[in-house]
């Protein structure tokens, strides 16, 4: 193999004609809020619910069905999960009756390589698909406050996106303030699509509310810090004001739902 200096950029370069006459166009994953071979940044507060929010929606993006009254692009799944116990996931897995989504957990026999690691590669041998990690802090073994160790961690991802999956990172806020972005700035500027979700008081208030009954709060999701993509903004609930947690005798077809604006269209 020729070393790198021995090598002749100038033919591997495109110009503007040759990208316009490419076969790609932007693509969502879920209309709107997920961009497909993107990274994305799912940020809120523990104990929210944004694990059960992402794996309600890969229910439905792995059969290719609506998703918050949003179009799908059917899509292989894999949620990846170095956070939480194996009957938790287990559980969740039950209660929430997803059959198709594989995951990859810690307290398998052949648990998932962290991203900084030599078998990172391993990812690359998934047919392409959405890879959702929980949690990013948890998925790498770098300081995540240092722009160094986030920097390498977020050129893996890139890595993966570039192979062609999508990648979402479950990433939590400060815990002296809920609305900042934790962690090394190189996060933020390195990630494609930022999503913040938290409860608010109602459609159109986005000023974050703190509380415990959160079957019956309506929560923001959207762009708030930064996108490549399109900005987006919606109001989910859960479904019905059901307790939680679910039973299988509770289970609606899709756990999160719309809200909508009064007078909106």
């Amino acid at each position: 193999m020729r070393q790198d200096k021995e090598i002749d950029p100038l033919p591997y370069l495109k110009t503007g004609a040759e990208l316009q006459a490419m076969e790609i166009t932007i693509e969502w994953i879920v209309q709107d809020v997920i961009p497909r071979r993107g990274i994305i940044t799912f940020t809120g507060k523990g104990g929210l619910g944004k694990t059960t929010f992402l794996l309600d929606m890969a229910a439905a993006v792995r059969v290719g069905v609506p998703f918050l009254g949003r179009t799908t692009i059917k899509t292989p799944v894999y949620y990846v999960d170095f956070e939480n116990p194996l009957p938790i996931t287990v559980d969740r897995a039950r209660t929430l009756n997803i059959t198709d989504v594989r995951f990859w957990l810690q307290g398998l026999d052949f648990p998932p390589p962290r991203i900084d690691s030599d078998g990172y590669d391993l990812y690359k041998k998934l047919p392409p698909g959405l890879i959702i990690f929980d949690s990013l802090r948890a998925s790498q073994m770098g300081d995540e406050n240092s722009s160094k160790d986030m920097a390498l961690a977020m050129q893996r991802y890139k890595e993966l996106r570039d192979y062609g999956h999508t990648v979402i990172l479950i990433h939590h806020t400060q815990k002296a303030n809920e609305q900042s972005f934790r962690g090394s700035m190189a996060i933020l500027d390195l990630a494609d699509h930022v999503l913040s979700f938290f409860p608010v008081r109602k459609p159109g208030d986005d000023t974050a509310i703190e509380g415990d009954d959160l079957d019956h709060m309506t929560f923001y999701l959207g762009t708030r810090e930064k996108t490549r993509f399109s900005p987006v903004k919606l109001y989910v609930r859960r479904a019905g004001g059901l307790r939680w947690p679910l039973t299988r005798t509770t289970r609606n077809s899709r756990i999160w739902q719309p809200c909508y604006l009064a007078g909106a269209s």
